[in-house]
């Protein structure tokens, strides 16, 4: 296939999985699941990582959102290149995160910050 045609198939198969996650929205309109499959999507299907960084920012506001998230996002700003930003929200992350929980990584976050610390020049 070429590579318009790829687009094509892409887009499509975006456009019939959004609707069909959306339509499980409805019935679950408090689960982080649904803009985190979008975030998903969006990358995959169609290369676009400022809307999977919005879909993974919206993912952040729901109650069940997993550990991971705020991790994906900080590294989807970055990309974006938004450094700061991403590391202005890593450094709210430890006291937020339970130590006690090895799925939370909060030794993982405090070394992406001491990178990005490094990387911004805040070094000392």
């Amino acid at each position: 296939m070429e590579s318009d045609d790829v687009s094509r198939v892409n887009r499509a198969a975006f456009e019939s999985a959004r609707a069909y996650s959306a339509e499980g929205a409805t019935w679950h309109p408090q689960k982080a699941a649904f803009p985190i499959d979008e975030a998903v999507l969006h990358l995959r299907l169609l290369g676009d990582v400022a809307s999977a960084e919005r879909s993974f920012e919206w993912a952040q506001s729901y109650a069940d959102t997993p550990f991971f998230v705020g991790r994906v996002w900080a590294e989807f700003l970055i990309k974006l290149g938004r450094e700061r930003e991403a590391l202005a929200f890593l450094e709210s992350e430890p006291e937020r995160l339970p130590r006690s929980d090895r799925r939370s990584m909060v030794e993982v976050v405090e070394q992406r910050i001491a990178d990005l610390r490094v990387l911004l020049g805040e070094t000392g």
